[in-house]
């Protein structure tokens, strides 16, 4: 005799509404060294996983428009939190800007000078 094993049905949570204020407290208690990515802020502010992060990514953008010193790295996003490290990111990004530079002219040369 084989017995059936029901799983318990239990009825969906609403999904989490994502708020810029969620998604700041959670950067804010992040570091350099320990950010918390685009990711883990998803599952936060959802409770879904995935990999489209393309809507937590506009909060924080919204954020930074808003005047919050966020920062990311690889890792994820971080709050600058001296002016040592908000020269490091933004020399960073001043390094990033001219590599993308570089590339679109490359491109538009490879493309229309062939």
């Amino acid at each position: 005799m084989y017995l059936s094993v029901r799983k318990a049905v239990t009825p969906r949570t609403a999904p989490r509404r994502v708020t810029k204020q969620t998604i700041l407290k959670r950067i804010k208690n992040a570091s350099e060294k320990r950010p918390v990515s685009a990711r883990d802020l998803k599952i936060l502010t959802t409770g879904r996983n995935g990999h489209d992060t393309a809507d937590t990514r506009k909060l924080v953008r919204e954020l930074v428009e808003d005047g919050h010193p966020i920062a990311s790295n690889t890792h994820g996003y971080f709050y600058i939190r001296s002016g040592k490290q908000c020269q490091k990111y933004l020399n960073r990004l001043i390094k990033q800007q001219m590599k993308l530079s570089e590339r679109i002219s490359n491109t538009y040369h490879a493309y229309f000078k062939s």
